[in-house]
C-alpha cells in the first residue's frame, strides 16, 4: 500500500468498530488518488485486526458520462488486463453466460480479467454439489482461466467509472489499418 500511497494523499485515518466482528479494531485509511483516464478518485481501505476483515472501494471525486467497455479475450497475456469497476458497473460476458448487475451493496474493486473470472468462480463454488448447470458453468469459466475459450468482457457504467487497460503486445495484436497503435509514443 505504501507504493500507492507516493502517488495518492491522506485524506484521513482511523478506527472503527468491525461490521463482522464488533470490536473497535477496524483501521480505515481513506486517500485521494489521480487516475489516468479516471481521475480523481477516493479510495478507502479498511482491514480489522482482530478478524481480518477487509472492505475495499473507490468513488469518483469527478462526474462523467456513461460508459460502455468492451475486451475480446483471445489470449493468456489478455487475463492480465486490468479491470477498474465501479459500483454501478454491468459486466457481462456472453461467451460464459455471465452477467453481474450492481445490486444495494456492489462493491467497486480493481482486479485482472484473471482475478475476475476467479471471483465468479468462488461465487459458483456455493451451487449445490449435484447441480449439473452450475458444474457446466464452472468447468467454462475454469476453461477460460487456462486460456482455452476466447470471450468478450463487456462493462456498461452509468456513471463512466470504471477502465479497462491493456497491455502494449495486446494492442499490437489487436492493430490495423485502420485502427493503428501509436508507436511513436509507446516504443
Amino acid at each position: 500500500m505504501s507504493n500507492v500511497l507516493k502517488h495518492g494523499k491522506v485524506e484521513a485515518e482511523y478506527t472503527m468498530k468491525c461490521p463482522s466482528c464488533g470490536n473497535e479494531t477496524l483501521k480505515v485509511i481513506e486517500f485521494t488518488y489521480d487516475f489516468p483516464m479516471l481521475g480523481k478518485t477516493l479510495v478507502v481501505i479498511s482491514r480489522c485486526e482482530t478478524c481480518g476483515y477487509k472492505h475495499f472501494e473507490t468513488m469518483s471525486l469527478e462526474s462523467k458520462p456513461p460508459s460502455r467497455l468492451k475486451l475480446k479475450v483471445e489470449t493468456m497475456e489478455d487475463l492480465n488486463s486490468t479491470l477498474v469497476k465501479s459500483k454501478t458497473a454491468t459486466i457481462k460476458i456472453p461467451e460464459l453466460g455471465v452477467e453481474i448487475t450492481p445490486a444495494a451493496f456492489s462493491d467497486s474493486y480493481i482486479t485482472t480479467v484473471e482475478g475476475l473470472l476467479h471471483r465468479i468462480l468462488e461465487v459458483l463454488e456455493t451451487c449445490e454439489p449435484n447441480d449439473v448447470e452450475c458444474a457446466k458453468a464452472k468447468k467454462k469459466i475454469k476453461d477460460a482461466i487456462d486460456g482455452n475459450v476466447k470471450f468478450t468482457i463487456i462493462i456498461e457504467d452509468p456513471e463512466g467509472n470504471t477502465l479497462i487497460t491493456v497491455s502494449y503486445t495486446h494492442l499490437r495484436a489487436h492493430e490495423t489499418s485502420l485502427h493503428l497503435v501509436c508507436r511513436l509514443l509507446l516504443e
